[in-house]
């Protein structure tokens, strides 16, 4: 006959094992009271125990299917399905009609590389290590993320309207490449091959020129030498500001500081290579030509002086850099890298201007060259100053014809002097 629990007590007390007989149904008191089945088990309540449930369809199996043990935590190697939808405390849900997960997780650590461009170099992937890399992150993050690296490229380019219409080009080489990681795919109208690419996207923007034409003003030379227009006895090919100390001042010679313009809220650390294209028109057959020199000064009032020794060599166009990287070499020219470094900056010093400098130590008539431009490369592109001789020729002419500079402020006596000695030497030759 059917076993009852009477309504009156509504369990059974026992310290023997129930079994309920012909299937496999039983309560052991014995073993702390686990209940076993080997039927479906109905009921219209919650069921409840003190113990864990195990659930395995295979009794010649050790492992469960499923557990449910005494402290609430559900193991399964099987699928979890729910028609409405799955909570996981009040911090994750996941909705069964549309499969969207809501969470309310929103620590994440950036990863340097997100926000540190000089984590970024040529050739080598960034890398993404923060502790919560692998978490799933919420489309609130993402659009968090997405307007951080749209002010990072703002402050990258700047407010220059020229540079900032000559970083076209690059965004248009990132548009063929539809969001590739890496160029090795085909760049539709640019190229035909996919073969013809062996650079990463991070070369490709590192090596996209900016050009800005540099003005020919007093506020670049201040109180040197000027930029002079190349004499004829110099190559007529060669474009870009003429220097020669001809000049002797006693215990000194003449000499320059041209400052140039930089972004203002540039680092020390923000560049990848910085080098300056020039033209030597005499070869240094006898070691006795001096090189300008590199200055970059921050606004900490801290700098570092970088120096160059010219080989001994017969050609006559240089690249003097102080990255570790060997410049583009567009025509042939030879590189110098820095061989020694004077002063101390801080990598996260704001770089307030860089200078091309001559020592007024050097002999007479042992430094001259022609600068053809001046070049400071970042992960977002290299950004290309260049020197013309007809900017210097204009401010020639304002000197001769009204005594004045370009923008009609007076020219100092050690110009005038410049500029006499100069013209004395190229009207005679």
């Amino acid at each position: 006959m059917p076993f009852t629990i009477p309504s009156t007590t509504d369990h059974i007390k026992t310290d023997m094992t129930i079994n309920t007989g012909l299937n496999t149904r039983f309560i052991n008191k014995k073993t702390n009271g686990g209940f076993y089945t080997d039927l479906p088990i109905i009921a219209s309540n919650t069921i409840s125990t003190t113990l864990g449930i195990n659930i395995n369809p295979d009794t010649a199996q050790a492992t469960s299917s499923m557990t449910i043990d005494q402290y609430g935590n559900l193991i399964t190697i099987g699928t979890i399905t729910t028609d409405t939808q799955l909570n996981v405390g009040a911090t994750f849900t996941i909705d069964a009609s549309t499969g969207g997960a809501i969470t309310t997780f929103d620590s994440y650590d950036t990863s340097q590389s997100s926000s540190e461009i000089t984590t970024l170099k040529r050739g080598v992937d960034p890398a993404f290590n923060a502790q919560t890399t692998n978490h799933l992150v919420t489309q609130r993050y993402v659009d968090k993320q997405i307007w951080a690296q749209t002010k990072r490229i703002n402050t990258i380019l700047g407010t220059d309207p020229g540079v900032v219409d000559s970083f076209n080009n690059l965004l248009q080489i990132i548009t063929e490449i539809e969001g590739s990681t890496t160029a090795t795919a085909s760049l539709n109208s640019l190229v035909s091959k996919a073969s013809d690419i062996e650079t990463s996207v991070s070369d490709v923007v590192a090596d996209a020129f900016n050009t800005v034409l540099l003005s020919c003003s007093p506020v670049i030379w201040q109180d040197q030498c000027a930029p002079l227009p190349i004499p004829s006895t110099v190559q007529s090919q060669v474009d870009g500001w003429y220097f020669k100390n001809i000049l002797n001042l006693g215990a000194t010679t003449n000499k320059i500081n041209w400052y140039l313009p930089t972004n203002n809220t540039m680092r020390f650390a923000d560049w990848l290579n910085i080098y300056l294209n020039i033209y030597i028109p005499t070869n240094n057959q006898n070691n006795n030509i001096t090189l300008p020199i590199l200055t970059i000064k921050t606004k900490n009032n801290t700098s570092v002086s970088y120096h160059f020794t010219l080989p001994n060599t017969n050609t006559n166009y240089y690249s003097l850099h102080i990255g570790e990287n060997t410049p583009v070499n567009n025509f042939n020219i030879t590189p110098i890298k820095y061989t020694n470094a004077i002063g101390q900056v801080s990598p996260t010093d704001q770089i307030s201007s860089f200078c091309i400098e001559t020592s007024d130590a050097a002999q007479v008539n042992t430094v001259e060259f022609v600068l053809n431009s001046f070049n400071i490369q970042q992960t977002s592109g290299t950004t290309q100053m260049l020197f013309q001789n007809s900017a210097v020729s204009t401010n020639y002419l304002y000197n001769t014809l009204f005594r004045k500079n370009i923008d009609f402020s007076p020219i100092t006596s050690l110009n005038n002097q410049y500029y006499s000695v100069y013209n004395a030497l190229n009207n005679s030759s």
